[in-house]
């Protein structure tokens, strides 16, 4: 099971990478991204958490095309030879809009990173013929605004919204041969929606309620790793949130 590969969305930056970075110690990753210069700056990562070069398989590929992914996917493993073990989409993205703004393909956009890709991966994965019964464990990352709604993020929650439902099911329907589980995020300094967002969204957390402060990073990429590890062997169908208290009040 060691050889076997576990893909990770979004590598190519923020929050995706560092649960790249994390894993890198314990797993061969297939990285998926849609920047090449980002995937290779998180192989370069990997290179200096491991000491040296790993087997990893590098997939550059927009996931707002859902249409392409089953059968670029496929390949992908069919021609490395590769079966997938664990999978951790970390995909999203988060255009910033009131609805009345937000045009279709934008909104279509939305969710199919956030949510569409997310399913036809696991189709793909979870296909006996493609992947065996290799697959055993699933890690999606959500957001708090799953649970609590954002001014200008309505499509974006929505999607998020529908990530968790999605898990609850496949929870369900996988079990007990895969563990399905999710991580709410609240806010964590220093990605591309913190960098890029509204003011009211990047300003003055712990008066938002953030008991602890803005997360960081690490703080998911960790809870990811011991949602793939066996000792968590005994969970699915959770939704984790990880907020630093936002939610306790």
């Amino acid at each position: 099971m060691e050889n076997d590969y576990v893909l990770v969305t979004g590598a190519s930056s923020g929050i995706g990478q560092c649960i790249a970075k994390t894993l890198a110690t314990s797993y061969p990753l297939i990285l998926c991204g849609r920047s090449s210069e980002g995937l290779e700056e998180t192989r370069r990562l990997l290179s200096e958490a491991r000491g040296a070069d790993g087997a990893d398989i590098v997939w550059q590929y927009d996931l707002s095309d859902t249409m392409g992914i089953n059968a670029a996917l496929t390949d992908l493993l069919k021609n490395h030879g590769a079966k997938v073990q664990g999978f951790v989409h970390a995909a999203g993205i988060s255009p910033i809009a009131p609805l009345r703004m937000l045009k279709t393909d934008v909104m279509r956009d939305i969710m199919n990173v956030n949510f569409f890709a997310a399913a036809e991966i696991l189709k793909v994965l979870s296909h006996k013929r493609t992947n065996g019964r290799t697959l055993t464990r699933v890690v999606f990352i959500s957001s708090l605004n799953s649970r609590v709604g954002a001014r200008g993020h309505s499509i974006y929650c929505a999607s998020k919204g529908a990530l968790d439902s999605f898990m609850r099911s496949m929870a369900e329907e996988l079990a007990p041969q895969v563990r399905v589980n999710s991580i709410r995020p609240g806010r964590i300094e220093n990605t591309h929606m913190t960098e890029t967002g509204s003011e009211a969204f990047t300003e003055r957390p712990l008066s938002d309620g953030y008991l602890l402060g803005a997360g960081h990073k690490q703080d998911i990429a960790d809870m990811a790793e011991f949602l793939l590890s066996a000792k968590s062997r005994w969970i699915t169908g959770q939704v984790f949130t990880v907020d630093g208290g936002r939610t306790a009040h």
